[in-house]
């Protein structure tokens, strides 16, 4: 009996103690660490890797084998993804995106190891991917495990997703502004106090984690000897022009190659044939093997010549303008390298690739004008500020971009000069579309939850929850006299006509009929198909909730049918029940709870 006294008092005692915004915050210092821990073991596990496999080359003089490494690693990839997850890995980002708009924040468990192992087969075989992409969506579903553990509810899940998210960017780069900002403006989480601290918290725990696992220096460790020229301005707007243009292009070329790649059946045709378009590529333009982070580091540190090692152009670099042409169809065909890789069925995305593709694009401006001895551009200045302007196009995100390389570099110096072309190049990729390559097709089909809380609550809404199938049904022969009886016992205003297939053939409002149905004898051989209305419009099950909403505005009706496509009757979606629903998911989103 004592026992039991105590147990209980031990249980009030700890349901005091218990405090759920506490507990929260610890769960953010958890995903970080999560998001973290997959940053760090997938970076050194593609480091180790490829360096594995280039010393077994090396060390048996089979240098031109290398060649064949990228196929190699995008037919195991295609293997693992099929035969051991049996689920698709590619576009991390989007998938994210997918479920915080249309699965309630839920990504599957399987998501926190699945990305990491095949990005680490495609990029340590070196495929021309980036493995940011697939740090994402594991830190995503770390988030989404821990938020459903502690039962949160749909805001704070989806907070959680960005959390982990938040934490894997930071981790990578050891910049946790820029991971809180990627949250903020790539999944749209919302800026407000209730959002940024927990993002802070964890992209904070997820970036000092990973100094403590690989040391404090951060991913490109530059100190900027050039500080910025205000003559230069007019060069930096024009490589934000250049980077806008560059952007558009990494886009055009993933949809296009894409689309070719979907046309073979074969998923292992699919692989084989992009892995065997790498060769040639590889061969020609070395720096293509990987992700692409260590030729970054050679234009970054003035060791851009360096990019032609191993490479059919060796020994050009002195010859400028010959180095500057290579360079320039490198950014191309790193695009379409990027592109094939991840159509073929390999996993990682283009985050890197265009920061690559962006400090290319810096160095040869900068090459150009000291060549034309235009201007006094600096190099190193210009490759760290065109990697931000082909992101901030690409991701239309200025303020990830900026601050990412602000924190990358140490400092901010280049404030400005990010700044300008940052907003220059994103100007320019809103010009051809206003949507992240990660967000674009969500958008399009509708699915895309944004900062606009309208929108947002018509992508999370089902409309087929809202068809109500308990309304009356008659037949069309039915008598003045069974319709009146009909109406008498029913709560519903319209009643649907059917016929034996159960098509529906029309709709009666019995406020609309209410002189027919008390004239009584005088219109006794008169049957319900006389005084239907024919169906004008219909819901087919599926459509989406401002499609449904936009039909209610402009046809004012009061219920609309909701009809399969082989013409059965499912029931009526009722107007006011609708905008209702609406109306209270727009104020679930918006409510603010502490």
């Amino acid at each position: 009996m004592h026992s039991e006294r105590f147990t209980i008092k031990a249980k009030s005692r700890i349901a005091e103690l218990y405090n759920p915004q506490a507990v929260f915050y610890v769960a953010c210092i958890a995903v970080g660490v999560g998001g973290a821990l997959a940053a760090i073991i997938l970076k050194n596990s593609i480091g180790y890797l490829e360096q594995s496999l280039r010393d077994a080359v090396s060390s048996r003089n089979l240098n031109i084998f290398i060649l064949a490494l990228p196929p190699i690693g995008i037919l195991l990839t295609v293997l693992f993804t099929n035969r051991i997850v049996k689920d698709d890995l590619s576009h991390g980002v989007t998938k994210v995106l997918a479920a915080i708009s249309t699965k309630g924040g839920i990504v599957s468990g399987k998501m926190i190891w699945a990305p990491l192992v095949g990005c680490i087969i495609t990029v340590g075989f070196g495929g021309s991917v980036g493995m940011e992409a697939p740090i994402m969506h594991s830190g995503s579903a770390i988030g989404s495990k821990i938020g459903r553990v502690l039962g949160l509810n749909y805001r704070q899940r989806v907070l959680m997703v960005g959390c982990g998210t938040a934490a894997a960017v930071a981790a990578i780069f050891k910049a946790p502004i820029a991971g809180a900002l990627f949250a903020i403006e790539i999944l749209m989480i919302d800026l407000t106090n209730q959002s940024v601290i927990p993002l802070l918290i964890s992209s904070v725990t997820g970036a000092m984690l990973a100094k403590v696992f690989t040391g404090q220096d951060i991913e490109f460790v530059f100190a900027v000897y050039n500080h910025f020229d205000y003559r230069n301005t007019i060069f930096y707007i024009l490589l934000g022009l250049i980077c806008g243009l560059i952007a558009e292009y990494i886009r055009h070329i993933q949809k296009s190659i894409g689309r070719v790649f979907h046309r073979i059946p074969s998923i292992y045709t699919r692989a084989l044939t992009g892995g065997l378009a790498l060769v040639p590529l590889v061969l020609l333009f070395p720096p293509l093997f990987g992700e692409g982070y260590s030729g970054m580091r050679s234009m970054l540190t003035g060791h851009a010549d360096e990019l032609l090692a191993n490479s059919p152009f060796f020994g050009m670099s002195s010859q400028n303008l010959i180095f500057v042409c290579y360079i320039a169809l490198f950014i191309l065909f790193k695009g379409a390298a990027t592109a094939i890789t991840g159509a073929a069925g390999g996993v990682g995305g283009v985050f890197a690739p265009s920061l690559f593709m962006g400090s290319a694009a810096g160095f040869v401006v900068a090459r150009v004008l000291k060549i034309a001895g235009i201007g006094f551009a600096s190099e190193l200045n210009f490759s760290l500020v065109g990697m931000a302007g082909v992101l901030s196009a690409l991701l239309k995100a200025p303020l990830t971009s900026i601050f990412l390389i602000a924190e990358i570099t140490g400092g901010y110096a280049l404030l400005i000069p990010l700044i300008v072309t940052s907003g220059v190049a994103y100007v320019v990729g809103r010009f051809f579309c206003p949507y992240s390559i990660y967000a674009e097709d969500l958008a399009n089909r509708r699915e895309l939850v944004t900062h606009h809380k309208d929108r947002a609550a018509l992508a999370l809404m089902n409309p087929d929850s809202l068809i109500d199938s308990n309304f009356p049904v008659i037949p069309p022969d039915a008598p003045i006299p069974m319709l009146l009886s009909v109406a008498l016992g029913s709560r519903k205003s319209t009643v649907a006509i059917l016929d034996e297939e159960e098509h529906l053939l029309g709709t009666i409002r019995f406020d609309k009929v209410r002189n027919v149905l008390l004239a009584r004898g005088e219109l006794s051989d008169y049957r319900a198909s006389d005084i239907a209305e024919p169906v004008k419009d219909i819901i087919p099950p599926g459509t989406n909730m401002s499609e449904v909403l936009a039909l209610f505005e402009e046809t004012n009706a009061e219920e609309i049918p909701c009809v399969r496509g082989d013409g059965k009757f499912v029931g009526f979606i009722n107007r006011s029940r609708a905008f209702e629903a609406y109306r209270n998911q727009v104020m679930d989103l918006s409510e603010d709870k502490e």
